[in-house]
């Protein structure tokens, strides 16, 4: 929470110790749990924001690698969160109709959250084939696009649960 990090960084600031909370707290009703370092916590989630560019594929294996997937927007919620932190990028996102029709990387049902006119399957671009990766445009609204354009990328994975263990060698806290 942003009380929990303000408190952090006081402690800093008076000449306390450099280290954030270990668990970063959700909102009431959430689990416990951590993000990996560098990720960032909503909800039950953890997300990490590029700051570079890929194909949809690349930012797809990318998250893979991370033991994540590329974000599925599950909540208006979520994806105001999601916008929140992507405007004015386009950033891809983990929907696509590559197998023929609209589907989250996680295989779960989506939602619409569209811009006006999409999705169309413009092939005016000169890229070939048609537009069939998702990515949120620079006001945060769907658009969907060929796939080999290069755009930022999200990752998500869920909360995990972690029990505190001391540090190796230290035998305790």
């Amino acid at each position: 929470s942003p009380a929990g990090w303000e408190h952090w960084l006081l402690g800093f600031r008076g000449g306390g110790r450099l280290s954030p909370p270990l668990t970063s707290p959700g909102p009431p009703g959430s689990r416990a749990g951590c993000c990996p370092r560098g990720w960032l916590r909503f909800g039950d989630s953890c997300y990490w924001f590029s700051g570079k560019q890929k194909t949809w594929e690349e930012s797809n294996l990318y998250c893979k690698a991370q033991n994540s997937h590329l974000v599925v927007i599950n909540t208006q919620d979520e994806q105001l969160y999601i916008q929140q932190q992507t405007v004015p990028w386009y950033t891809w996102i983990g929907l696509s109709n590559r197998s023929g029709r609209w589907q989250w990387v996680d295989g779960s049902v989506y939602t619409m959250d569209w811009r006006a006119g999409q999705p169309d399957e413009s092939d005016g671009h000169g890229l070939g084939g048609g537009e069939d990766c998702v990515y949120l445009h620079d006001d945060g609204l769907w658009n969907n696009a060929q796939c080999s354009r290069r755009y930022r990328w999200v990752c998500e994975e869920e909360l995990k649960e972690h029990e505190m263990q001391p540090p190796l060698g230290q035998g305790g806290w």
